[in-house]
């Protein structure tokens, strides 16, 4: 007997228009863009996540640049 619940082969639960994917994506276009010899130290990219992740929620652009 078939299990009705069961899927075969890869599940992705994720849009590509999650906030957390905007981000994301926004953070690479960044850092792309930006010639910095910083982009290769742990604490620029989270900043960066970070400051994203503050854009994709509506905040203001002169409070996201604020440091935190």
């Amino acid at each position: 007997m078939s299990d009705s619940k069961t899927i075969a082969g890869t599940v992705n639960t994720q849009t590509a228009d999650s906030r957390y994917r905007v981000t994301l994506d926004l953070m690479e276009k960044i850092a792309f863009h930006e010639a910095s010899s910083d982009r290769k130290k742990r604490d620029y990219w989270l900043k960066l996540y970070h400051q994203c992740h503050r854009a994709t929620g509506g905040t203001a652009p002169a409070d996201i640049l604020k440091d935190d």
